[in-house]
Parts: C-alpha cells; sequence; structure tokens
C-alpha cells in the first residue's frame, strides 16, 4: 500500500511487488497486464499469470508466463530495444541471464549468459549463447573476479609483447598461473580475460627453485604435454617464460619494466622446493 491505496507496476525481485502490472509486455503498442499468482518463481519470489491484448480480448499467454514463473520475479520490459530481460541463479555463485524479443506473441531467446565460479580456482566462468540465424552458438570464458572477499593476491607477474600478462597468484594457502589477456573486462565486477589456468586444486604441482649462488628462482609446472618455466632474475630485473612441448621450447620474454613481486616470494606458500 502507498498512503494506504495498493499500487501497480511495481516489480521488485527482492522486495515490493504489486499484485497488477499494466505495461505493453509484447511491444504491439496495446497495454497488457499482469497478475500475480503467489510466490512461485526462483527462491519464493514474486510470480504472475500474462495476459496479453489479441484480437479484442484480453487471452492467458503461458510462454510470456514461463517467463514470470520459472525465472527469479517478473521479467524486465525494455522497451528502447524490444526486448524482454530475465534472471535467474542455482546458488550464491551462479546466475543466468537471458535476453528475449517477440515474435508471434511468443519470447524467443537470443542470448543467454550463465556466470558461475571456477570450480577450483577464483575465478569466473562464462558461458554465452547467442542467436545466429536462427541458431545458438555458444562460447566460454574465464575471467578474473575483483571482489575484494575472495579475489587473489599477486604474487608475481609480467607482461608480454603479445598483449597478454603472466600472473602467479596465491588464495588462501595455495598458488596458481594464470595468462590473462591484456585491455579485456567482463563488467564492473570482474576484471580481465584469463586465457589460461592451472593451480593446486585442478590437480596441478609446482616446484620452486632457488640457486643459493645466484640470484636466479624458477618455477615450474607440467600441463598434459606441456612443461612451463617461469623464471626470474633479481639482479638483472629479467623475466620470462618457457614453454616446452614435443620437445621444441619458445621463450616469451617480459616487456621491460613490468616485471612485479619475485617468484622468492614464493617460499612462504605451500609449494614444493
Amino acid at each position: 500500500l502507498h498512503n494506504d491505496a495498493p499500487q501497480s507496476n511495481v516489480a521488485q525481485t527482492y522486495g515490493e511487488n504489486s499484485s497488477i502490472i499494466f505495461q505493453d509486455f509484447n511491444f504491439d503498442g496495446k497495454p497488457d497486464f499482469a497478475v500475480s499468482n503467489g510466490n512461485n518463481s526462483c527462491y519464493g519470489g514474486p510470480s504472475y499469470d500474462i495476459y496479453l491484448w489479441h484480437n479484442g480480448a484480453y487471452k492467458n499467454n503461458a510462454a510470456f508466463g514461463d517467463l514470470a514463473n520459472n525465472y527469479c520475479g517478473m521479467f524486465d520490459v525494455d522497451v528502447k530495444n524490444k526486448q524482454l530481460h530475465t534472471m535467474t541463479k542455482g546458488s550464491c555463485c551462479q546466475h543466468e541471464y537471458t535476453d528475449f524479443i517477440v515474435k508471434n506473441n511468443q519470447p524467443v531467446a537470443i542470448k543467454i549468459i550463465d556466470e558461475s565460479y571456477h570450480t577450483s580456482l577464483p575465478l569466473l566462468d562464462v558461458n554465452t549463447q547467442i542467436r545466429v540465424n536462427g541458431k545458438m552458438q555458444t562460447s566460454s570464458a574465464m575471467y578474473e573476479i575483483l571482489d575484494e572477499a575472495v579475489k587473489p593476491t599477486p604474487i608475481f607477474s609480467f607482461e608480454l609483447d603479445n598483449h597478454k600478462t603472466v600472473n602467479i597468484q596465491a588464495s588462501d594457502d595455495t598458488i596458481f598461473y594464470s595468462l590473462t589477456k591484456d585491455n579485456t573486462s567482463y563488467n564492473e565486477y570482474y576484471g580481465r580475460e584469463v586465457e589460461f589456468a592451472y593451480g593446486f586444486e585442478t590437480g596441478g604441482t609446482f616446484f620452486l627453485h632457488n640457486e643459493s649462488s645466484s640470484s636466479t628462482d624458477t618455477l615450474t609446472f607440467n600441463n598434459q604435454n606441456a612443461k612451463y618455466t617461469i623464471v626470474h632474475n633479481r639482479a638483472s630485473h629479467q623475466a620470462h617464460i618457457e614453454v616446452l612441448v614435443n620437445g621444441k621450447t619458445t621463450i616469451y620474454p617480459a616487456i621491460a619494466g613490468s616485471i612485479k613481486g619475485q617468484l622468492l616470494d614464493l617460499k612462504d606458500k605451500n609449494i614444493e622446493n
């Protein structure tokens, strides 16, 4: 109630909701309406039956009702782009966002984004489906997490001349390696795209070697048929990563001045020396 009177057109997933919502849901220029049928959407959220104006009468539309019952709360109406937007989630760490257009009074998904925290590393997995020529095409990517509560601690990093960055980071008592793409960002909450990641929690093992007579430190790990060796010379301020595959070694040197931290700081972490 607002000033002791019922209020329409309020639809908040976690908050106040109207019993009835008047709006043009199918973008035909005619008003439609939604009627509350309880709290049957995800996690006990509000749910609605949808009625569209069609051939001179209001008719219940089951397909639109699916959007208002089987996701999280009432769908959003994007008047400018003539789209409908839904959100649902499987847990605190998994969310799905879907964009719909309307064809013949039926919502048609044109984009589905599924976000979930990586099962073993502090990264975000993003699976995207986009409708192209009538068929959904799927792509996947990983991104850094910027949330301070779970964001890993940087230990050592350097940039490469292919616009990528080598990273060694710590999460709790373990470390992991990632190769990130520079100048990429998913959104304000997540950082650079991660091309490749490797760590303890995925069954990985790191070997840190330090020559007591020199200032050169190396970190080595194996992934399938590839051997990776990260080399840091603290005296010359130089670093590189070596990748050995099928007997062939490729060296990727650090860009001068891009080195941050040092491998020697890993001596306090839970790795083999």
